[in-house]
């Protein structure tokens, strides 16, 4: 790593890119300041771990939205003669048809992407593989602290939650000690 700075990212704003729609800019310029990431263990598991619910969560609000509204003209305001408004019941039912079939396919095609994430051969979790491969193991000392952090009750860290938060934050401390002011 780089001795000129240090970025580190929360395992959310990182799972944030499995409910992005254009994420690809993002991801390549992460990629690209990769030495300036500073990583933990912790935030890895975390990603790995809740990527495939991030990405399905996502996914299945993208098919609810895939909706066609019902569109009604009263018959009675038009006269019997106009036949406009059943031109348009016939249309809209075959964008409904269509809608159907190109739901089906959206979801096959969720199917097959959440495969990929959940083996991490999807684009998101091979650029991540790339800033994860240096993700730091915390040491005795940064795990003493970060237990002694939350028994205080000191944050970062939610007091029924594990220590993850805790030891990623004492990580983050010992790392800007090496860093020159």
């Amino acid at each position: 790593m780089s001795g000129k700075a240090v970025l580190f990212i929360d395992a959310n704003q990182y799972l944030d890119l499995f409910r992005m729609v254009r994420g690809k800019q993002l991801l390549a310029a992460l990629v690209e300041q990769k030495d300036y990431i500073f990583v933990t263990a912790q935030v890895v598991d975390e990603v790995n771990r809740n990527k495939v619910k991030v990405a399905a969560s996502f996914l299945a609000d993208a098919i609810k939205r895939l909706e066609l509204n019902a569109m009604t003209v009263p018959d009675h305001m038009l006269s019997t003669a106009d036949n406009r408004v059943q031109n348009l019941a016939k249309q809209v039912q075959e964008v409904r048809e269509q809608l159907t079939k190109t739901k089906g396919e959206f979801r096959k095609l969720t199917q097959d992407l959440l495969e990929q994430v959940s083996q991490s051969q999807d684009d998101v979790s091979k650029a991540l593989s790339i800033i994860f491969s240096k993700a730091t193991m915390p040491n005795a000392e940064e795990l003493k602290l970060a237990k002694e952090r939350k028994l205080r009750g000191n944050p970062p860290g939610k007091n029924n939650n594990p220590l993850g938060d805790q030891v990623s934050w004492e990580q983050i401390l010992s790392k800007c000690k090496e860093k020159p002011s």
